[in-house]
């Protein structure tokens, strides 16, 4: 007897219960984890989400350095003169020569220069473009975020669908593992006939692929599911 599974009745339950382990179906390193954990993980670890957000930021940057270009440029500028020996002038009075220093022991100086582009095309320009550059890197990351949130949970729903398919292919295997060995039993004893031997093997060879097709489909489906993550 052949059990059909009904993968959407599957899914069906499953959004009641959609914890699974996402490491290891049998270890003590597994880790159950929610599907709304699963799309937080992704959103905060996953290397496409990390590139658009480092792009925003350039592109935040630079428009920045955009606006501070506008900016009026202030600069300042000082001297210090200290005069060891001040020039010296002689002048006559009254027939005599009399000796006057010119100058101050120190001097200081200082100025203040402010520039500021009244008119700058080519700045406002680069501004507009810096600002689509902005706005275009925040719509590329929303597209990224929407995208990834769909992959996440399509590769979800998969591992849930797979896993829960190998559970019902094991148990089936199981019992076609025990029915055999009853057969075998009763063989032994003389109880059945030897074609009735070989065809319970020959079934249960036969649903070994089915199992190993099973696993195979959990552990790449759980290995996709962990690249879009980031883990």
């Amino acid at each position: 007897m052949k059990l059909r599974i009904n993968p959407i009745t599957i899914l069906i339950f499953l959004l009641f219960f959609f914890n699974f382990s996402l490491f290891s179906q049998t270890g003590q390193d597994s880790v159950s984890i929610s599907l709304q954990q699963a799309i937080e993980m992704a959103l905060h670890e996953s290397p496409t989400m990390r590139i658009a957000n480092r792009i925003i930021q350039i592109k935040k940057h630079a428009k920045t350095e955009q606006i501070i270009s506008l900016f009026p440029d202030v600069s300042l500028a000082g001297t210090y003169n200290r005069t060891i020996k001040k020039q010296v002038m002689t002048m006559r009075f009254g027939g005599q020569a009399m000796e006057i220093e010119v100058g101050t022991d120190n001097n200081y100086t200082g100025g203040i220069n402010v520039s500021l582009p009244l008119i700058a095309p080519t700045l406002w320009q680069n501004l507009k473009l810096s600002q689509i550059d902005v706005s275009v890197a925040l719509e590329s990351a929303r597209s990224s975020k929407i995208s990834l949130v769909n992959e996440v949970k399509k590769a979800y729903y998969t591992v849930l669908l797979t896993q829960e398919a190998l559970k019902v292919i094991k148990e089936t295997y199981k019992n076609s593992e025990e029915r055999h060995k009853i057969i075998t039993d009763k063989y032994n004893q003389g109880l059945v006939s030897e074609f009735e031997t070989l065809r319970s093997d020959v079934q249960l060879k036969n649903q070994r692929p089915q199992l190993t097709a099973a696993e195979n489909a959990v552990t790449l489906s759980t290995m996709l599911l962990k690249v879009l993550l980031g883990v």
